[in-house]
């Protein structure tokens, strides 16, 4: 695994409060740090070595530093540094206060098309640079969009990188990623080439429910994990022209989700190809 061995001991060159986590997660508790002397405040990983044998944890490590060796991209949520202590890694990442989209959909519902475009053109631009660089996040969905501010004016921030994948390797599509935003191709029982075009369904079923607030293969919001599975297999198009719930949405938005939600991956539209839609 790519974790690189720091010159500095973490501890030189930066503060951290250990008494109040931000939060936790599969691997270790997240804590606000701050460059020493007055910096730019932080967020601090601090991941156990007992873990990192796991496959996951090698996964999202690899993908943020693949992501840091381009660049990155300002929707991203960067890895700044990484620190190989005693017991611990520390991954020192951007700090992303705010809530995942998923919670501003439960507690304010569908967004209007203006509010819903612009954050939905930040993420249509950080899938056009993951893809440029030859990955695929392969578990897009609203739980890993956080949103840094207030709802009409958010920044997004993508994170969540346990899941991506080098574009083509050969895997079911349902390996880690979660079901209510698998493609159609998915479920056809074979083993095929993981591609972009897996992200791009995915945030068509996102922007579904941003717009109307239901999942478009489960519109009664009772449905399992395989019972979704099953109506995206047998459907493998979207409720919209004959949906009553979808009766308000311009002809420009449910152009643009009817592109998304090809059934056939060679034919869906490209993160890039979005950004030129009229209606992001």
């Amino acid at each position: 695994m790519a974790i690189e061995a720091a010159q500095k001991s973490f501890f030189s060159l930066y503060e951290v409060d250990f008494d109040h986590p931000l939060g936790s997660g599969a691997y270790g508790d997240v804590y606000l740090c701050r460059e020493l002397g007055g910096g730019e405040e932080c967020a601090l990983k601090k991941i156990s070595k007992e873990f990192t044998e796991d496959e996951e944890f090698q996964r999202e490590m690899n993908a943020l530093l693949h992501i840091r060796s381009h660049g990155g991209h300002p929707n991203i949520c960067m890895l700044r540094e990484n620190f190989d202590e005693e017991d611990d890694y520390l991954l020192v990442l951007d700090l992303v206060l705010g809530k995942e989209m998923f919670d501003h959909l439960i507690e304010h519902g569908a967004y209007s098309e203006q509010d819903a475009s612009r954050l939905v053109r930040q993420v249509a631009s950080a899938l056009d640079f993951i893809h440029g660089i030859g990955v695929v996040h392969a578990d897009l969905k609203p739980e890993n969009i956080m949103l840094r501010s207030t709802r009409g004016n958010a920044v997004i921030k993508l994170i969540d990188f346990g899941c991506m994948r080098i574009s083509g390797r050969t895997l079911t599509h349902a390996e880690g990623a979660t079901t209510a935003y698998c493609p159609p191709e998915a479920f056809d029982g074979e083993s095929v080439p993981l591609h972009p075009s897996a992200d791009m369904w995915a945030l068509g079923v996102i922007i579904y429910m941003m717009l109307l607030g239901r999942h478009p293969f489960d519109l009664d919001a009772d449905a399992t994990d395989e019972e979704i599975g099953k109506r995206i297999k047998e459907q493998r198009q979207p409720p919209l022209e004959d949906c009553e719930l979808a009766s308000h949405l311009s002809p420009s938005a449910i152009d643009l989700l009817r592109k998304l939600m090809e059934p056939d991956p060679k034919k869906r539209m490209t993160a890039h190809d979005m950004l030129h839609h009229p209606w992001v």
